[in-house]
């Protein structure tokens, strides 16, 4: 990808490689970049971050406070550890939407799993499983208790 800027701002982007097919999402970038609703720093909930075994607050009304990339990737892989150890590597769902972000490089479902397999395993997506009658409220009802 080609991205031209002024040093500070994204002016415009392109792909780098002749193709017959068009991607919207090489050009893209100016918007996602300097998006009003885009996170630009790691944030944690309040409550989660003072105590991540038992977080205090409520979700969707704790406040959130910025973290340094270290420490958000800290708390990220000690969760991941804890939820592992405690229920093994089935427990961790390692679904993903699919989404792309700028190419196949970043595709999320890969880099998800790829990334979960290498941190001790995981619980794949199934069709299968969705189709089953009931398996979703089996799956909501566990979840809720």
């Amino acid at each position: 990808m080609l991205v031209e800027t002024d040093g500070e701002n994204v002016l415009s982007s392109r792909g780098a490689l002749a193709t017959p097919f068009a991607n919207s999402l090489q050009t893209a970038v100016r918007d996602q970049v300097h998006s009003k609703t885009r996170v630009r720093y790691p944030m944690v909930r309040k409550g989660f971050l003072a105590s991540p075994d038992k977080p205090q607050g409520v979700r969707g009304q704790d406040e959130f406070v910025r973290v340094s990339w270290e420490q958000a990737l800290d708390l990220i892989d000690a969760q991941h550890r804890r939820i592992r150890d405690s229920y093994g590597p089935a427990s961790i769902f390692a679904g993903s939407y699919g989404w792309r972000s700028n190419g196949v490089l970043h595709k999320a479902a890969t880099l998800l799993q790829r990334y979960m397999s290498l941190a001790g395993g995981y619980t794949g997506p199934s069709w299968r499983l969705l189709h089953r009658r009931g398996a979703g409220d089996h799956a909501l009802r566990r979840w809720r208790q």
